[in-house]
């Protein structure tokens, strides 16, 4: 079930059969076409903002909101289509008729959004040491340790030495 507050849908039949006075030869050419559509006009669903981690300590991280945000505090954007069809009767018999149908849908190809990513806040769980990942670059000078460890500029240098400027890594 969904909280959509707006919600608009029209939808309309065109039976073309002025074709109907023309002589025969011509009402089987431009005869038995219908045209149709549907318009659906909807406003966005309601989301929560949400945290990748257990904050409650439930054992279910999926449902846990961002702290100090209500329920649903935020919407997806409107959702608009429409979904227009020409179909073609052509009679065989008197009682058996073949139907030629052609449909588009969200012909105007609008970009409708139907889910988000509702986490705001997330914890990486692959970076609990960030000095890890200090192998890929070289620190600058005024934030290397030397007193009693190993130096970076030791560690392997992955960033090209030709470059002008490199990537620092704050902590």
């Amino acid at each position: 079930m969904e909280d959509v507050r707006h919600r608009f849908v029209l939808s309309g039949f065109w039976d073309l059969n002025y074709a109907n006075r023309l002589p025969k030869a011509r009402k089987a050419i431009l005869g038995g076409w219908e045209l149709s559509g549907i318009l659906a006009v909807q406003s966005g669903v309601p989301y929560s903002g949400l945290v990748n981690f257990d904050l409650n300590n439930d054992g279910n991280s999926q449902t846990d909101r961002t702290p100090g945000q209500p329920r649903n505090t935020f919407r997806q954007p409107t959702t608009v289509s429409i979904d227009p069809r020409v179909t073609r009767n052509v009679a065989i018999k008197e009682q058996l008729r073949l139907q030629f149908i052609g449909e588009a849908f969200n012909v105007f190809n609008r970009a409708n959004v139907t889910d988000v990513r509702t986490i705001q806040y997330a914890r990486s769980s692959s970076c609990r040491r960030p000095w890890a990942f200090a192998s890929l670059w070289q620190l600058p000078a005024s934030s290397r340790k030397t007193s009693g460890q190993r130096p970076l500029e030791r560690l392997p240098q992955l960033w090209p030495a030709n470059r002008t400027t490199r990537p620092q890594l704050l902590f």
